[in-house]
């Protein structure tokens, strides 16, 4: 194959059987962007101790090392999201750290997963089913200030999965009866709920121009991203309440 280049864990599999007599694997990529799984068998006679030659099976696992570097990365993803050294939870504010959240937030859906827009909404503290837009990307203005509610219907995909909790899928935007436009460009969508212990926390909603663009993976992938997400806006206000707590007291010494 040109371009062709071996990933291991076998970096020599037709030495390697030569070498021990026993079939070993390795990964290839190619192009950049396929990755072939490389097995290499020896071939004996009966009566000989060398092998008489090797057998190559060649198998296309592109789908499963993507899948598997993605499941990686969203792990990844979860940690860094959270990842706040002592100095700077000293030093930055609720606005700060809520900014480079956003920021980290918009980087992952991009890179990672490879999403070309994003709406996240918060239900509001104040009013249980108001849904608040946290970070929008690549929506229309009319989308971002659409009063949006948790209720089952008349306030779109989001409303729905938010008031449900329950992860929807949109494989035309034209056909679909739930959907509100977001992005005028936009020929499916996936939402997914934002979810922690006590309930629902917001939604999480992705767009793309490609009808059929999501399938039951990226849903599965979004759901394991968005848990991070609600993690570490959990673990935000929690911090927000620790200081607070803390002003309080020091106010009461005082």
């Amino acid at each position: 194959f040109e371009s062709a280049q071996l990933r291991g864990p076998d970096f020599a599999p037709i030495n390697t059987a030569m070498a021990t007599n026993q079939t070993t694997r390795g990964l290839m990529q190619v192009g950049g962007s396929r990755s072939l799984e490389l097995q290499i068998t020896p071939v004996f006679d009966k009566s000989a101790e060398i092998p008489l030659g090797l057998i190559a099976c060649v198998r296309d696992v592109t789908t499963e090392v993507t899948e598997q570097e993605r499941m990686q990365a969203i792990h990844q993803a979860g940690l860094e999201l959270g990842d706040l050294t002592p100095q700077e939870v000293l030093d930055m504010g609720w606005e700060e750290r809520k900014e480079l959240l956003k920021s980290k937030i918009v980087h992952f859906t991009k890179d990672l997963l490879k999403f070309e827009s994003v709406e996240i909404r918060l239900l509001d503290h104040a009013n249980k089913k108001r849904l608040v837009p946290l970070l929008v990307y690549g929506l229309e203005k009319a989308a971002v200030e659409r009063e949006l509610f948790a209720e089952p219907t008349g306030n779109g995909v989001t409303g729905y999965v938010a008031a449900t909790g329950n992860s929807y899928l949109c494989l035309d935007t034209a056909h679909d009866p739930l959907y509100l436009v977001g992005n005028p460009t936009a020929r499916s969508s996936l939402t997914v709920p934002l979810k922690r212990p006590d309930g629902i926390l917001g939604t999480f909603n992705v767009e793309s121009s490609r009808e059929n663009a999501f399938n039951e993976k990226d849903q599965e992938f979004l759901e394991l991203f968005s848990r991070e997400v609600a993690v570490a806006l959990h673990t935000l206000e929690l911090l927000v309440v620790q200081q607070n707590a803390a002003a309080t007291e020091s106010m009461s010494l005082i």
